[in-house]
């Protein structure tokens, strides 16, 4: 057990650690332009908002790679690639890849749990907006703490249903490979 452990592990921080050198390589490559995921978060966030009632013009920054919602001239939060939600799931998709399982089922799970994650951090930044306009004293909170705690909590009973539907066992010395 104790190997195989080590063996998921390695794995583990193997991708993780690869994914994340290639997405700081692409960021760097971008330079001052923002990365497509987080335009792509930035805009369906404001479409949202714009469905709920709230008439958010975005502006590109022309200093930074980051794009800022305004509601009546006035700037309440702004998305970077820090807010896009790539870590999370280049983490989830380490852990699903370190675990056994077929290829198509990962393919498939892969695709559906980072499809959620993406769309939970559109809440996140939609509901961010909202805190930031409405209960400013409680963003720190919201942004640092709760829906940090609430996306990698997504990610951790994603793998514990994969673990549990699709992988089998990776420790369990009885169970085959």
């Amino acid at each position: 057990m104790q190997k195989k452990l080590i063996v998921f592990a390695s794995k583990f921080v193997g991708i993780y650690l690869l994914l994340n050198l290639l997405y700081l390589l692409w960021i760097s490559f971008l330079g001052n332009q923002i990365d497509g995921i987080s335009e792509l978060v930035a805009m369906v966030s404001q479409k949202i908002l714009i469905l709920i009632g709230y008439d958010v013009s975005l502006l590109y920054s022309d200093l930074h790679p980051r794009i800022l919602f305004y509601l009546n001239n006035v700037n309440y939060i702004t998305v970077s690639e820090g807010c896009n939600g790539v870590s999370v799931m280049i983490t989830f998709f380490a852990s699903i890849l370190s675990f056994k399982g077929t290829a198509k089922s990962k393919v498939l799970f892969l695709s559906i749990g980072l499809f959620g994650v993406f769309l939970l951090n559109i809440l996140r930044v939609s509901t961010l907006f909202y805190v930031a306009l409405n209960h400013h004293e409680w963003f720190s909170f919201f942004h640092e703490y709760a829906f940090t705690a609430l996306i990698y909590t997504l990610v951790f009973l994603l793998f514990i249903f994969w673990v549990n539907t699709y992988g089998g066992s990776n420790f369990n010395e009885d169970a085959g490979q």
